[in-house]
């Protein structure tokens, strides 16, 4: 059901909801695909292109895109951010670096945000050394962890300073990217009161929601029974 057709409907739908994913990809919970006619993606118009709203809304900071649901790409309304980092956020990239459970080339492209406010894609492989291909799962994972999120976009540029081809995301981390006003929105104590908040969003909204495998898919810890449908 076509329910968005503009920006402006697309950011009311998922403040509304909470959240919501780019694409289908979480059993009985609606995607900006889902509920958007498909002839309007590709059109590379930020007011009615779905697929450059992700960069647009990253970009006046509406909501926060990236790979955040659990590693799936979609959106966190600003009421839902505090919940979704506390459920995710589980200890800092120093921590899991001196632990010994985050890689060389992943602490080697979060290295380079120390002297950056934000680096887009293919300016990280050039400092990191490697291939597009190599950092996507790495970002994917610093996304998912709340680590880093996606900014915006940056356009390779021709002799004359004008933008071409196909455009990269740019990062920056995610203390310095949110706004402050966010971190008062939502009152999580603990990943238990994040797991609760983010399961009751998804009762509330979704068809059919298995709660049960939503736990298991995003390993929130302590599932509060009382939410299962």
């Amino acid at each position: 059901m076509s329910r968005i057709s503009s920006y402006e409907d697309f950011v009311a739908r998922v403040e509304e909801l909470g959240f919501m994913s780019l694409f289908p990809a979480i059993p009985g919970l609606p995607s900006v695909e889902d509920e958007t006619p498909p002839g309007i993606w590709f059109q590379d118009d930020t007011t009615t292109d779905p697929w450059n709203w992700k960069s647009r809304v990253a970009e006046e900071k509406r909501l926060a895109y990236g790979c955040l649901l659990g590693g799936i790409k979609g959106f966190v309304a600003p009421r839902m951010y505090g919940h979704f980092h506390a459920a995710f956020h589980l200890a800092s990239v120093e921590s899991r670096w001196k632990d010994g459970v985050l890689s060389p080339l992943a602490w080697k492209a979060w290295s380079q945000f120390d002297a950056r406010a934000g680096i887009g894609t293919r300016e990280l492989c050039v400092l990191c050394g490697v291939k597009s291909g190599r950092l996507d799962s790495v970002l994917a994972d610093l996304q998912r962890t709340y680590d880093l999120t996606v900014a915006g976009r940056e356009y390779r540029l021709d002799r004359s300073g004008r933008p071409y081809g196909w455009p990269s995301n740019r990062y920056e981390t995610v203390g310095s990217w949110v706004p402050e006003e966010w971190w008062s929105l939502s009152d999580s104590r603990d990943r238990k009161d994040a797991a609760e908040a983010i399961l009751a969003a998804a009762a509330a909204f979704g068809t059919g929601i298995d709660a049960e495998g939503l736990v298991r898919r995003w390993k929130l810890e302590e599932h509060p029974r009382n939410l299962v449908p």
